[in-house]
């Protein structure tokens, strides 16, 4: 996983810990970071967290914990073997649209739904 970017798997774990405390807290924390992939270091994410209010003991020790790693391997290895091997990947009736895609070819993709 580290060969994808060399904070994917801190991001991915970090994202994971955020979760644990709270689902809201994990959209607001995993937008602000592609908002900002820029500022992405561990260092940023521990201030995005902080500002958000995280709990930030529970967090610092989340992230070491090898059960998180474990799920996000989990996680990595059941998107392999869904055929998933870019992000972002797209998933719509059984149709797979793989990489950022225009508005467009989600339209064809739900009308040939919608029209069978």
């Amino acid at each position: 996983m580290t060969s994808i970017h060399p904070l994917a798997l801190p991001a991915a774990i970090a994202s994971e810990c955020v979760f644990e405390q709270s689902n809201d807290l994990y959209w607001e924390f995993s937008q602000t970071l592609y908002a900002n992939q820029a500022l992405l270091s561990e260092e940023y994410m521990a201030t995005v967290a902080t500002d958000i209010g995280v709990d930030m003991s529970a967090y610092e020790t989340c992230l070491t914990d090898d059960a998180m790693l474990a799920e996000v391997n989990a996680d990595f290895s059941d998107a392999r073997k869904a055929g998933v091997n870019s992000t972002p990947t797209f998933f719509i009736n059984g149709e797979v649209l793989i990489g950022a895609q225009p508005f467009e070819n989600f339209a064809v993709v739900i009308e040939s739904i919608l029209n069978n």
